[in-house]
């Protein structure tokens, strides 16, 4: 979690004696995006066009051993045999979570290395998984039910027939990873056909931003990714011209992005819960959508 303290050790074998500035450990955090688009449409012409960002969450060197500043006459020897190095670094409490997408990341990792005369002899580096803090009990309307609805009518050439009606409630818009949704869904079935399936996602929206330079201007320029994180269907007895009343969950998967990615002005995602339902002998489909939060504090609903 953003804001808690790393501690870990350094472990170094030699099997002679080294000379050395120093050992050191380097903490840092980043975020990019990266494409290809296409140049500005209002031209007579088009060429393609490299669009890209970064920002720079946190940098932090640290000397384990040896002297701070590599400089002559500050080489020390290291005798042979295994020396352990501890270390221990809270992390800043704005940091958005690790993410890896198609056109962006945003990482943390711990570096040791040694440095001497000749430049950096050794490295090893891992990866940290950064999670954001999110409360979603600061936001009051993340406590509040959902209701959304949807309709969709059958065409046949030039006629319509009545389709399927939907309402669809949840008791809330913010959960966490992990979390069950529970959904009751409301079928209006206007149909001669029993509607035997019905299937519940979680659609996801990633916006990248970067700076464009280009002749006339320089610019921000966005890409958007959409993509369905999770999807579950369901068997159900549905009759023809009837109201059916359905219960259904969906889990959500771990780990996940939280919505509040106000930390990071390069990449922002939002989260939307689809409920579908095909028509049966039909190659369409009536869905009902709502936007969800997610957090890492669950929402604390008084009674």
């Amino acid at each position: 979690m953003a804001g808690e303290t790393i501690d870990g050790k350094v472990v170094l074998e030699l099997n002679e004696p080294l000379f050395l500035y120093s050992v050191k450990l380097k903490i840092a955090g980043k975020g990019f995006v990266e494409w290809i688009g296409d140049s500005n449409e209002n031209l007579d012409f088009t060429r393609k066009i490299h669009c890209s960002n970064r920002e720079d969450y946190f940098h932090h060197i640290f000397t384990l051993w040896g002297s701070d500043y590599d400089a002559g006459g500050l080489e020390q020897t290291l005798e042979a045999g295994p020396h352990v190095f501890q270390f221990s670094h809270k992390l800043e409490d704005a940091l958005p979570s690790s993410f890896n997408g198609s056109h962006g990341k945003i990482d943390y990792y711990v570096r040791a290395f040694c440095t001497a005369i000749d430049g950096t002899l050794a490295q090893v580096e891992k990866v940290l998984k950064v999670q954001e803090t999110f409360n979603l009990n600061l936001d009051p309307s993340n406590k509040l039910p959902l209701l959304f609805t949807a309709e969709k009518e059958i065409s046949y050439w030039c006629w319509r027939v009545p389709g399927i009606a939907m309402n669809v409630t949840v008791g809330k818009s913010g959960f966490v990873p992990g979390e069950d949704i529970i959904i009751t869904s409301e079928i209006d079935n206007r149909t001669g056909k029993f509607i035997r399936l019905i299937s519940y996602s979680i659609g996801t929206e990633i916006k990248y931003k970067a700076f464009v330079q280009e002749a006339l201007c320089d610019h921000y320029r966005e890409f958007i990714e959409k993509s369905e994180l999770k999807k579950m269907e369901a068997v159900i007895e549905a009759p023809p011209r009837q109201f059916t009343k359905i219960l259904g969950s969906l889990q959500l998967p771990k780990p996940m992005v939280v919505s509040d990615m106000s930390r990071c002005k390069i990449i922002s995602i939002t989260y939307e819960l689809q409920v579908t339902i095909p028509i049966p002998a039909h190659r369409v489909s009536v869905t009902a959508s709502v936007p969800i939060k997610i957090g890492t504090t669950p929402v604390h609903i008084s009674l």
